[in-house]
């Protein structure tokens, strides 16, 4: 879980447009740490996910309201490291929390999670407007 927290966080920091690597690594060093931390205390892992689901919330709102909240996302880094943090923090302690109840249930999950996408890609290019590639 690790490399791929490393690796993903190192990838979305660059999405985020943090330029220096001293501040990436920072940046990666900080989600691996909260991470580590807050799934070695499981106590935490609702408080977690309610305070994420809140924050997700917010991100939907902002989302939906498209052209008039941009300025949360393009003006503000805090916003787009909360994100992050909000987006690879909760998946690592669930699938961790997932794995530790059944390493299979990990296995389903991400059949299901590539089942619906590659679902949807098919269905969009068949009778979405925007025909894809």
């Amino acid at each position: 879980m690790v490399p791929i927290l490393a690796i993903s966080s190192w990838e979305f920091s660059g999405l985020i447009k943090i330029k220096h690597w001293a501040t990436k690594a920072l940046y990666v060093s900080a989600l691996m740490t909260a991470a580590y931390f807050l799934n070695q205390t499981p106590f935490l892992l609702i408080p977690l996910l309610v305070i994420t689901l809140l924050w997700w919330i917010i991100n939907s709102y902002w989302i939906i309201s498209f052209p008039r909240h941009t300025r949360f996302w393009n003006s503000y880094t805090a916003t787009r490291l909360v994100n992050g943090f909000f987006f690879f923090v909760p998946l690592v302690v669930a699938l961790s929390a997932l794995h530790q109840i059944d390493s299979s249930l990990v296995l389903l999950l991400l059949a299901l999670i590539w089942s619906a996408d590659s679902g949807a890609y098919f269905v969009g290019r068949a009778i979405g407007k925007n025909k894809l590639l």
